[in-house]
């Protein structure tokens, strides 16, 4: 098997394994980055004790493996306003983090959580914070009140400015009451986020290894669907190790248009690329040019920025993902130029997307 040296695998392709097995086919099979998804079976690695960590260590450095780290998704809520799911999150990306720096690991991905269920208050909110503006995007438009409503103690003193009074989400939803209730706990849940993160930050004072939000797909109460989210809680959180984590199968299930637009908006703080293909309706975790993603106007976009992050499958087998890591090598292997006139000539976001 020839080797992969262009993109990185999950072991989300393998979860039908234990991790060891997992990585020690990856390895055979000739791939040299690999991310580690710690979810299902894999979450199995923030339970290794540190013989084991060194065992993945020295297995790495004897096969020129480079690591990255998916912290788990399942009880990690770096967005919960309850203070036991919040210490649980911390104890998850503390650890996730340790590992990573253990293994060389340059970045860890994490997903930005979830809200609560949306409680009967939800009949007094409308026309209150995030509201449904024309062409169907979310707009922020906080009173004085709702701003000190969702500042956390530790961002207290942040006066709002014509730069982050508010981000614009195109989502494409019909207004209720209950969307109007959960937009405006986004903003709530933005600042937990970045109180949470500027802790870890600051718990892991001197580490080198960054913290990459990812985007989401569009599941019910999950936040950081849009990448308007994330950018929101860089801003907040306003430090150098946290970095965003472009999903285009996520984005791609928000809605045509929205994909080529959050990624365009995200460029300056791209960590690393997940890259899968789907046709609009669910996450199927496809070979890539096999479904609907925009796909050819991604690379070529991503590479015309310069990017120099990591470009990862995230395919259920090792088939797909080879095969996909095919598809990769040939679309990379463009210029830049021709890779800009490929972006603007594809990649043109819809008019009323922008």
């Amino acid at each position: 098997m020839s080797m992969r040296t262009d993109c990185a695998v999950s072991t989300y392709a393998l979860l039908e394994l234990s991790l060891e097995e997992a990585v020690i086919r990856l390895i055979g099979e000739g791939w040299k980055a690999i991310e580690i998804m710690g979810e299902g079976p894999h979450q199995e690695l923030l339970d290794w004790p540190e013989d084991r960590i060194a065992w993945l260590k020295r297995l790495g450095e004897e096969h020129g493996i480079s690591w990255t780290v998916h912290a788990p998704i399942t009880g990690c809520n770096p967005a919960a306003s309850d203070g036991v799911a919040r210490l649980e999150a911390e104890r998850i990306v503390l650890r996730s983090l340790h590992i990573a720096e253990e293994l060389g690991c340059s970045y860890i991905v994490l997903h930005p959580g979830e809200l609560e269920p949306i409680p009967q208050e939800a009949e007094t909110a409308a026309g209150r914070g995030w509201s449904l503006a024309e062409h169907g995007t979310w707009e922020w438009k906080a009173s004085r009140t709702d701003q000190e409503e969702a500042i956390d103690p530790e961002l207290d003193g942040e006066e709002p400015s014509e730069q982050n009074e508010g981000p614009r989400v195109a989502l494409g939803l019909e207004e209720s009451k209950e969307e109007v209730y959960a937009g405006r706990s986004l903003e709530a849940a933005a600042h937990r986020v970045a109180v949470f993160l500027r802790h870890i930050v600051k718990e892991t004072h001197g580490s080198r290894v960054r913290i990459a939000l990812e985007n989401v797909p569009p599941y019910p109460n999950l936040v950081g669907v849009d990448t308007v989210f994330l950018e929101r809680v860089l801003l907040l959180t306003d430090s150098p190790r946290v970095k965003i984590v472009f999903d285009a199968g996520h984005a791609h299930l928000t809605g045509e248009g929205n994909c080529l637009r959050s990624l365009e908006r995200v460029l300056p703080d791209l960590e690393a690329v997940h890259l899968s293909d789907n046709y609009g309706q669910n996450d199927d975790h496809l070979a890539l040019g096999t479904g609907t993603v925009p796909l050819e106007a991604c690379v070529a976009m991503i590479i015309r920025s310069g990017f120099q992050g990591t470009w990862v499958l995230e395919m259920r087998n090792t088939a797909d993902a080879h095969a996909s890591a095919a598809w990769m090598e040939r679309r990379r292997g463009i210029s830049p130029f021709m890779a800009a006139l490929q972006a603007d000539s594809d990649a043109r976001i819809p008019e009323g997307l922008s």
